[in-house]
């Protein structure tokens, strides 16, 4: 069962989800949840904790108005998760990953790296760019599922990272907290 199908079961029956800045993610109530439903939560934590949290991110940067801001369109500066999950088609990883890679991208490596499968990057920018414009357009197709496959790995690699750095900015949790 795919995380989309699996949240969708769970708002369905009425289970609230949340993560504690430690990291753990709970469900309440749990014993609603059939087992498919909670193994399939539980195989995709990760995933679903930093989308917790960053949904958690965007909605206190979306009510964080800088003083003299015009708070209408400060708040349509600061997109929903929802918005990146419809521009997708509903697919709920893919609305993350977008919205993870858009507000998290500052925090990845400026200097030539190596991305495990894929070899060194030796112009980050430029490679952060050249993914940004195929998400852009959200056409399906190989260029798409391409730059899914590298926003995955880009993930798996520093999602970590950027999710503490993204928490401590506009959370202001410490890093242990995270």
């Amino acid at each position: 069962m795919e995380l989309t199908q699996a949240l969708d079961e769970a708002r369905r029956r009425g289970v609230r989800l949340w993560a504690t800045p430690g990291g753990r993610v709970y469900y309440d109530p749990a014993d609603r949840l059939p087992p498919d439903v909670l193994a399939a939560l539980r195989r995709h934590r990760d995933l679903l904790r930093d989308r917790l949290l960053l949904d958690r991110i965007l909605t206190f940067m979306a009510d964080a108005v800088p003083e003299g801001a015009d708070p209408e369109r400060w708040r349509a500066c600061i997109e929903p998760l929802s918005y990146f999950d419809d521009a997708f088609g509903g697919n709920l990883e893919e609305g993350f990953l977008c919205a993870w890679f858009w507000y998290a991208s500052v925090y990845l490596p400026r200097r030539p790296f190596d991305l495990e499968g894929w070899g060194r990057v030796e112009e980050p920018v430029e490679f952060y760019h050249s993914i940004a414009e195929v998400l852009r357009e959200a056409d399906r197709g190989q260029s798409l599922d391409v730059a899914f496959d590298l926003v995955r790995e880009l993930h798996r690699a520093y999602g970590r990272e950027t999710m503490e750095a993204l928490s401590r900015r506009y959370l202001q949790t410490e890093e242990s907290d995270v």
